[in-house]
């Protein structure tokens, strides 16, 4: 869970912010719900002026009704009902808040360098760590980054 809050931080997300937006998300569903709109139903301008075809565009449209018989591969086509989106969106949000801490980010690196003295930077632009490092002939280094 700390990696997932050191990876947020540097994201400028914590998980209040991911609670708060759930929330959010939510709420507007339940407005959305209040609010719902049977635009098939509604009646379409009578002026020639922006006037919209209720059939679907040629891609779209579908055979006359019966038995119908997909290709294999095909999956029916239905339309997605403003709940159901909501509902992916909030599993999509509680899928990557929950995979937020289960990688290990860490990251080995094995380099050859000559003899010397050197300065090993990590990090992203907001935020980085610096090491210098002496190394001489035949040795090993080991630098860790607690990021």
């Amino acid at each position: 869970m700390e990696n997932c809050l050191a990876a947020a931080a540097l994201n400028g997300v914590d998980r209040r912010a991911l609670q708060r937006t759930a929330r959010l998300g939510q709420e507007v569903l339940e407005r959305a719900k209040r609010r719902a709109v049977d635009w098939h139903s509604r009646e379409l301008p009578k002026s020639g002026v922006g006037v919209t075809s209720r059939e679907r565009p040629y891609r779209e449209r579908r055979p006359a009704a019966g038995p119908q018989r997909l290709l294999p591969g095909e999956r029916e086509e239905r339309q997605p009902t403003l709940s159901a989106s909501f509902r992916t969106m909030a599993e999509f949000m509680d899928y990557t808040s929950s995979q937020c801490g289960a990688e290990n980010t860490s990251k080995d690196l094995y380099i050859e360098v000559y003899p010397g003295t050197y300065s090993v930077t990590v990090g992203t632009n907001d935020l980085t760590k610096t090491q210098v490092v002496a190394v001489d002939s035949g040795q090993s280094v080991d630098l860790v980054f607690p990021v």
